[in-house]
Order: C-alpha cells, then sequence, then structure tokens
C-alpha cells in the first residue's frame, strides 16, 4: 500500500489497509486521531451511589480540556 519510494508497509486486512492509507494521506484525520489521543479520558466502573463524584470529576476534566462523556 505504499509506494515505491516509501517503506513498505503491510498488512492483512483491507480494512485496516484503508485506515492506515487515509491517517497517512489525510492531516485532518491524523488531526483528529492526536486530538483524541491527549484529550479523550475513558473511565470504566460502576459508580452507583458515587454519581456525585463522577460528576465532579467530569466537570473538572471539562475545565482543563479534556473530553469526557460518560455512558
Amino acid at each position: 500500500m505504499s509506494r515505491w519510494d516509501e517503506p513498505e508497509i503491510t498488512v492483512d486486512d483491507l480494512e485496516v489497509a484503508q485506515f492506515i492509507y487515509r491517517l497517512l494521506n489525510n492531516q485532518k484525520l491524523r488531526n483528529v486521531i492526536d486530538t483524541l489521543a491527549k484529550r479523550a479520558v475513558l473511565i470504566l466502573g460502576r459508580f452507583g451511589e458515587h454519581i456525585p463524584m463522577l460528576q465532579q470529576t467530569q466537570d473538572a476534566l471539562r475545565h482543563h480540556g479534556f473530553f469526557f462523556d460518560p455512558v
């Protein structure tokens, strides 16, 4: 999937090849992934009675520029 004058990239799956190609050749996509890698927060767990603490954490993360969306 690479040009003759570039290092060879080999993958086993067509969808992965398409993704890698787009990642290498689309600056906007690289910027989106870079932003997510730097700013996204994933918190997993059972919170039950601790929901207010989770909401405070959400507010603090947003205040510092992180993305946080509990599911």
